[in-house]
């Protein structure tokens, strides 16, 4: 005990000398015999400031060993030389202690806001090992180490000690110079609450030059409330030679780890705070902070803050887990190594006025890391990170690598008030995702990187432009001001699983279509000013409510756009869906609705459109000027309820339209000229087109026109298509000067008003094709009438039957273009003649397909070939059709007739009619008929010829006039006959001659 009453000036054992034991006492400084007036918080009256006291230089080896200190007001131990400047000395131990009850907070005592266990100062190395210290101020403080330890690295140790602290554990400061290093390790500090201290920390590292260890400490400040706790303070410390902590745990304070440049002394630290840290439990309070770096505010000079994260450390519970403040804090690396958050109530991580990046992907956020965490758990971990995505002046934290992650709670106020898409972007590198979560975004987007943005899905995430600009200007899709939700200018950009709407609720631009107020002019477009752009994807994205363009390529690109639905693209004329301009991509599955024009590639260098939908579209599907070395393909796209279903315009290459189905539409397919040199044939096949009755409506349109520029050739072949329920199946142009050449074979072609129909301009040149074409019927006046204008139908097809229902468009059944008209080339009658009753027609025909049936006036024969007889006819005119197997008709007249009379060598009706035939040797036999006419003749015949089957008074009765003498013979059967034998003269009248008996 002291002898005098001491508060801040009394020493129980003063040391003079080396090599000195202390050990075994009771050193208390509270004499019960003296009464300083000066009270501890344990209520004793302190009479003395130091139990054990080194005040001289050049004093080592001291031992304090199993010791009891208590009831002083500054130290227990004191180990200080001479003065500031004293030589370092080494060797001195202080162990196996009990410290307790020590300092004061009586103002008036000089020394208040002491009450240390043990001090080492001025270069004096001590190991400090395996000491109890309870309720002191501080535990341990170091100070003014400039110069080596003379002896032993066995003397830069505190170790192994426990003690409980009003304001500080360890106070390691002060090594400067070239101090030997210490290391703190397996101490065990506990906080008292005391309500005179402000503030409590565990270990404070301060003011270094050299390098310090830390390790396995145990520092617990649960029992402080209602004012900020620190385990590990590092201030002042040198990048040359950061602090090290390694192990152990801190538990229950406001600040786990804290580095800074201001607060640590609350003055500016020169050197900054540089630590490292691998493989520390924190788990700081409700309400605190796990690690917490900060180039403080208060600070003047900003010298840099920095800690290098290394493996194993946890933090759990706690409001937030790793927070980097201002400018020039920092992590060493940029990276957070494999740190633990676990419970944290705020932010995992938060980015303070502080732009540098870290990488977090080996850091356990719950359990998972960014590449384990499902995605809704990493965006669940992004609204636990703080960073460039929330506010585009900070820093970016990765947590998974090639991804970044944004939700709608990507903002902190108030430097941003909305969660962005663009900052997204903006924090991510080349190659990237940018996960975007559900919810409703407002943005103008401008991608410039190689990332692909993905949402959450159509109908999950949703982005409006953030200004309203429709139509700035005209004649250009991009335009200074002009609102495009998402403008692309880098490679390999891909756009998914979200909506893009183009009428923000909450701005107005009075530009109306479609029943939408129009904010964006364009809905996703590759800046063409900035160059070419390749590798875009646009899949699984619904577009809608755009002025002017839907979805754009528009530098010439390579592009793929599958699977999107766009709707309501309808701003002006010249609006279009879906767009490529200059480049080679493709069109899959896309769903396009209520545009002025649906799926367009204008300059194609190669493009393939299939398994598009559109309708209600001024324009289908149009490829424009396919010039780029491949020709475009459009297959199984299904276009209705439009204007034109699909247009080809000026191609320079073959384009194949193939497989699709237009349906309701004006005009079915278009095929215009082209300047490809040497001519160019579209291919048109397997193809559907139901105009379903529409008025005035044309299934193909083939045309040497080029709208707007010169005209030139055109050239189609259309073959294994549908065509139905059109007006007009081919409507033909061929302006003068040019041809129009269009081969239509195997062809359905049924329920049109007109088959063929010559256009507005039919001066140039047709070359047309339209054979084996099934019109809907195998009848040759029915196809002739269903072919309308077309002069080439003949062979059609006499089936029209699909004979493959597996494969699209119309198959026709094998060997079915075998219809040809049924043409009667000849009716030869065989007439009735004297001494027959009937005759006969002999009717021979070609053409058409066996077999044949035949019918005439009064009778009919199934299965005939020509020629044919038709026999007993009586005399008369008789109608004659000639069918085929698929009912193609002729039909024709032929006439049997009656002929009487001979000339001899042929049968006429009249005698006249004979006479006039004859020649002057021939003879006329004949039946005698009552005669209407006088027969006449200056022909001469010795013939006798029978004359009449009736008295003779009938012919007197005529009067007939011979001018020349004829011998008429006689019937070859006279028996009951008259004779009659004229003398023919060339005077009127006749001579009877005499009657045989």
């Amino acid at each position: 005990m002291p002898a005098t009453a001491a508060i801040s000036s009394g020493e129980i054992f003063h040391v003079a000398a080396s090599n000195v034991t202390i050990t075994g006492f009771t050193i208390d400084g509270d004499n019960t015999a003296l009464a300083s007036g000066y009270t501890s918080t344990n209520g004793a009256d302190i009479d003395a400031a130091e139990g054990v006291t080194v005040y001289v230089d050049n004093i080592n080896n001291l031992t304090v060993t199993n010791n009891i200190f208590q009831n002083l007001s500054y130290f227990g131990v004191t180990l200080f030389g001479a003065s500031y400047s004293a030589p370092a000395t080494t060797g001195h131990t202080v162990s196996n202690n009990k410290f307790q009850d020590f300092g004061t907070y009586d103002a008036t005592s000089g020394v208040d806001y002491w009450g240390g266990g043990v001090l080492l100062y001025n270069s004096q190395y001590a190991a400090v090992t395996n000491n109890c210290m309870t309720n002191l101020r501080i535990g341990i403080q170091t100070g003014n180490f400039h110069t080596a330890n003379p002896g032993a690295a066995t003397y830069q140790v505190i170790d192994q000690n426990t003690m409980s602290t009003r304001r500080r554990g360890i106070f390691h400061n002060l090594h400067t110079g070239s101090p030997s290093p210490y290391t703190l390790s397996n101490n065990s500090i506990t906080a008292i609450d005391n309500v005179n201290e402000t503030v409590w920390d565990g270990i404070l590292l301060a003011s270094l030059s050299v390098a310090s260890t830390s390790t396995d400490n145990t520092i617990d400040g649960s029992a402080v409330t209602g004012k900020p706790t620190e385990g590990y303070e590092v201030w002042n410390v040198s990048n040359a030679s950061p602090a090290s902590i390694n192990g152990g745990s801190v538990t229950g304070v406001t600040t786990g780890l804290f580095l800074n440049n201001y607060e640590g002394y609350n003055s500016d630290a020169g050197d900054g705070a540089h630590a490292s840290v691998a493989g520390l439990s924190i788990t700081p309070n409700a309400s605190g902070t796990g690690i917490r770096v900060l180039d403080s505010p208060s600070s003047t000079a900003h010298a840099n803050v920095q800690l290098t994260i290394g493996a194993g450390i946890t933090v759990t519970g706690g409001t937030n887990g790793l927070v980097v403040e201002n400018a020039n804090a920092s992590i060493v690396g940029a990276t957070l190594n494999n740190l633990s958050f676990t419970g944290t109530t705020g932010n995992y991580i938060e980015l303070v006025a502080n732009s540098g990046d870290l990488d977090g992907t080996a850091v356990s956020f719950d359990g998972n890391t960014g590449a384990t965490a499902t995605l809704a758990q990493n965006f669940a971990i992004e609204d636990k990170i703080v960073h460039k995505i929330d506010d585009g002046a900070l820093g970016y934290v990765s947590v998974k690598a090639n991804h970044d992650f944004v939700t709608v709670n990507s903002f902190i106020n108030p430097a941003t008030t909305i969660a962005s898409i663009q900052r997204g972007v903006d924090a991510a590198s080349n190659g990237y995702t940018v996960n975007v979560a559900a919810g409703t975004y407002t943005d103008n987007v401008i991608i410039n990187k190689e990332v692909s943005i993905l949402g959450a899905g159509q109908g999950l995430t949703f982005v409006y432009p953030l200004s309203s600009n429709p139509n700035p200007c005209s004649g250009a899709s991009l335009c200074p001001g002009a609102s495009n939700v998402m403008l692309v200018q880098a490679n390999n950009v891909s756009i998914q699983e979200l909506t893009i709407d183009g009428d923000n609720p909450g701005l107005t631009s009075g530009l109306v279509a479609g029943g939408a107020d129009l904010d964006a002019r364009n809905g996703i477009i590759t800046n063409h000013n900035a160059g070419v752009f390749n590798n875009l994807l646009v899949n699984n994205v619904t577009v809608k409510n755009i002025y002017l363009r839907g979805v754009y390529a528009s530098s010439g690109g390579t592009f793929t756009f599958s699977n999107n639905t766009v709707d309501n693209v309808q701003g002006e004329a010249a609006s279009i869906a879906m767009m490529n301009f200059g480049g080679a991509g493709s069109f899959t599955g896309n769903t396009v609705s209520n545009v002025n024009d649906g799926i367009v590639s204008n300059w194609s260098k190669g493009t393939t459109y299939t398994g598009n939908t559109v309708t209600n579209a001024g324009s289908g599907i149009h490829t424009d000027n396919n010039t780029g070395g491949t020709g475009d393909i459009i297959q199984n796209n299904t276009v209705s309820n439009s204007i034109y279903g699909i247009f080809v315009f000026s191609p320079y290459f073959q384009v194949e339209v193939k497989e699709n189905t237009i349906t309701n539409c004006d005009v079915g397919f278009t095929n215009t000229g082209s300047y490809a040199s040497g001519g160019v044939t579209t291919l048109f096949t397997r193809n559907t087109i139901d105009g379903m009755n529409k008025p005035g409506s044309t299934g193909i349109y083939q045309t040497t026109e080029i709208w707007g520029y010169a005209s030139d050739n055109s050239s189609g072949l259309y073959t294994n298509n549908f065509i139905q329920d059109v007006a007009d199946a081919f409507y033909l142009d061929y302006q003068t000067g040019f041809t129009n050449a269009i081969t239509v074979n195997e062809n359905s072609i049924t329920g049109t008003t007109n088959g063929v129909v010559s256009g507005t301009y039919t001066g140039g040149t047709l070359t047309e094709d339209f054979t084996c074409n099934w019109w809907g019927s195998a009848t040759a006046a029915t196809v002739a009438s269903a072919a309308a204008a077309s002069t080439n139908f003949d062979p059609w097809l006499v089936n029209g039957t699909d004979d493959n229902l597996g494969t699209a468009g119309f198959q026709p059944v094998a060997g079915a273009c075998a219809g040809t008209p049924v043409v009667i080339d000849l009716v030869v009658p065989d007439h009735v003649i004297c001494g027959e009753s009937t005759g006969s027609l002999e009717v021979t025909f070609s053409g058409g397909t066996a077999p044949y049936d035949i019918a005439w006036t009064g009778g009919s024969a199934t299965g005939v070939s020509s020629s044919y007889m038709i026999t007993s006819l009586a005399a008369g005119m008789y109608g004659i059709t000639v069918t085929d197997a698929f009912s193609s008709t002729a039909i024709t007249t032929a006439t049997v007739l009656y002929l009487p009379v001979s000339n001899g060598v042929q049968y006429y009706a009249t005698i006249q009619e004979a006479i006039d035939a004859a020649t002057r040797e021939m003879c006329f036999p004949f039946a005698m008929v009552r005669m209407p006419k006088i027969w006449s003749s200056t022909k001469h015949s010795p013939c006798r010829a029978p004359i009449l089957e009736s008295p003779v008074a009938d012919l007197v009765e005529r009067n007939r006039l011979f001018p020349a003498a004829v011998e008429l013979p006689l019937p070859s059967v006279p028996t009951a006959l008259q004779w009659m034998v004229f003398n023919w003269k060339a005077i009127p009248g006749f001579l009877l001659p005499a009657l045989p008996m």
